[in-house]
């Protein structure tokens, strides 16, 4: 039976470093949340679920977010202040029934048809995919049915991921790609992976 795969993207921070809302950065003449949507929709991965911050969705955000809006299967918009966890699972619970799920940031537009792919090709049924560069953690991760399960049920929103992600079984996936490193939290952080003709 052919598994099936999701993707959790997670836009709900206050971007307060960057002083401009990071979902709608652009890379190759896109936002970043288009980009990124686009490139899990051409590796077959539609079952989409946005959290992105409230803010970010009505007034001078208004276009960006509406151009988005309807390539995504399900949007969370939520309070920045409740924190990443929680934003997490306002959105995993709109995944459960799927075998995998992507989980990742929208600060990182790099994601690749290729990253893709390979992340499932080297899925783990009870754990979780972890893409390494030189030694560092880089992103998406895949995470399986079983610790979308967990997440949901884990109570509160004080948690962290990294904490749950621990007590389960993991592979790890190493690739060249340095750009899955990339936390664009700053304009200089920007400009240094993002050319200035983006």
């Amino acid at each position: 039976m052919t598994p099936t795969y999701g993707a959790l993207i997670l836009a709900g921070g206050k971007s307060e470093r960057m002083n401009y809302p990071k979902p709608y950065l652009i890379f190759e003449n896109k936002t970043f949340l288009l980009k990124i949507i686009e490139s899990y929709y051409k590796a077959g991965v539609k079952n989409i679920c946005l959290v992105i911050n409230q803010n970010f969705c009505s007034g001078k955000w208004k276009n960006d977010f509406e151009q988005i809006a309807p390539l995504v299967r399900k949007i969370e918009q939520t309070d920045p202040e409740k924190g990443r966890f929680h934003s997490i699972k306002l959105g995993i619970k709109n995944l459960l029934n799927t075998d995998y799920v992507f989980i990742q940031n929208a600060d990182n537009p790099f994601i690749t048809n290729r990253i893709i792919k390979s992340l499932k090709r080297h899925r783990l049924a009870q754990g979780y995919t972890q893409l390494f560069c030189e030694g560092h953690k880089g992103h998406p991760i895949l995470i399986s049915k079983r610790i979308v399960s967990t997440l949901n049920d884990t109570p509160g929103d004080e948690h962290n991921l990294r904490t749950i992600l621990s007590t389960f079984p993991k592979t790890d996936l190493e690739t060249e790609d340095a750009r899955v490193l990339a936390n664009l939290n700053t304009r200089d952080e920007y400009e240094k992976f993002i050319p200035a003709n983006r």
